[in-house]
């Protein structure tokens, strides 16, 4: 886990986007995730939702539909094809990588 709640927006950007770029160069599967789209953008990434493969109708589904085992099998297909994880929060104050 690396954490770099001192670092300008545009500074964590630029690193964010030099260690995603070495880490495709060794042969790793990488994505960046973020809360909005916004955030998404400024780091060629997506967003949670988009990630998990959830819309705006996933949120009006009851929970115990959701738990059901067909609503997980594309969130295991694109975990099980992401090699590192770097998820984004809301205000920047900290990344988080995940490494398999």
């Amino acid at each position: 886990m690396y954490s770099t709640p001192d670092l300008l927006d545009a500074a964590k950007s630029t690193v964010l986007k030099s260690i995603f770029r070495e880490l495709k160069e060794s042969g790793r599967r990488v994505n960046i995730i973020a809360p909005t789209g916004r955030a998404a953008l400024d780091i060629n990434g997506s967003t949670f939702w988009t990630y998990a493969g959830w819309t705006p109708f996933h949120m009006k589904k009851p929970l115990e539909k959701l738990k059901k085992p067909h609503n997980w099998e594309f969130i295991e297909r694109r975990l099980s094809g992401t090699d590192v994880l770097v998820m984004i929060n809301q205000h920047g104050r900290e990344s988080s990588f995940r490494t398999s």
